[in-house]
């Protein structure tokens, strides 16, 4: 009996791993219209009225950008050690960062945002967590893939473009996760902006990892997002990077997408209700 249940138990864990993996591709595929309305609509409700329309969606992070980059390097003259040169660091950096840091605002509220439509009438839920994750990816990923080829060629925007991908892949089971927890527990969203502002801090986007204490170097292995951004640098301008880089996030993808996945669909049924 014991032997059965486990048998079971490992069977149901697989079940959610693998649905978990291919049923945001085949909501994708299936629902591909509806998304493109709703990406759309996404776009439309973001610049309208405004006078540069669709230009702000590139505006946006640039303005952020640039506004890092005066702190950083013309008032502090933050400097870097090695042929590597600050703004293409922090430019390899913070363009991805603000694409992840755009996905898990958004999908707090992607319920919420779209709740008139799918109180109305019968609705797929499962697909709403993906409009954030393709409408800030197309944005954000079009804009590194950019600011690489300016930098290094097409070679090096090709390479940003496939770390963007990626990077979306390893967003989506958050995307879902955090859609379900900022209904269910709302003061998640009060607190989500204070934590994702301290990640920034505490990863190296504006500094080399080598430039922190001694002391304090040990618990970049204990941010998963330190270890993307090791990924991006070696794969942009071949910095150092360890088997531990891709180990710990992949090992946090996939303990997410099982949570994502049995969280989402228990709680999808009380989502019409509590909104």
């Amino acid at each position: 009996m014991i032997l059965k249940r486990a048998v079971w138990f490992i069977r149901g864990i697989f079940r959610a791993f693998f649905g978990g993996l291919v049923d945001p591709f085949r909501i994708a595929v299936r629902e591909r219209e509806l998304l493109y309305l709703l990406i759309r609509r996404d776009f439309v409700a973001r610049t309208s009225g405004t006078v540069i329309g669709w230009g702000w969606m590139i505006a946006q992070p640039a303005l952020q950008v640039v506004g890092f980059w005066f702190l950083l390097e013309l008032v502090l003259q933050v400097r870097l050690p090695g042929r590597v040169s600050y703004l293409e660091y922090y430019l390899t950096g913070i363009l991805p960062w603000l694409m992840l840091n755009e996905i898990l605002m958004r999908s707090v509220y992607v319920l919420d945002e779209f709740s008139p439509i799918f109180k109305k009438s019968r609705f797929p839920l499962s697909v709403l967590p993906l409009v954030p994750v393709l409408s800030a990816g197309m944005i954000h990923a079009s804009i590194f893939a950019l600011v690489a080829g300016a930098l290094g060629g097409l070679a090096d925007a090709a390479t940003a473009l496939a770390l963007s991908a990626g990077m979306l892949l390893w967003l989506l089971p958050a995307a879902y996760l955090f859609s379900i927890t900022g209904v269910m527990l709302r003061d998640f969203r009060q607190i989500l902006p204070f934590l994702l502002n301290l990640a920034m801090y505490v990863t190296p986007i504006m500094y080399l990892p080598e430039m922190l204490p001694q002391a304090i170097k040990p618990a970049l292995a204990f941010n998963p997002f330190a270890d993307l951004m090791a990924l991006i640098h070696a794969g942009l301008q071949g910095l150092s990077w360890d088997s531990g880089n891709v180990f710990r996030p992949v090992v946090l993808w996939a303990v997410l997408l099982l949570l994502s996945r049995i969280l989402f669909r228990r709680a999808e049924p009380y989502v019409r209700e509590m909104l």
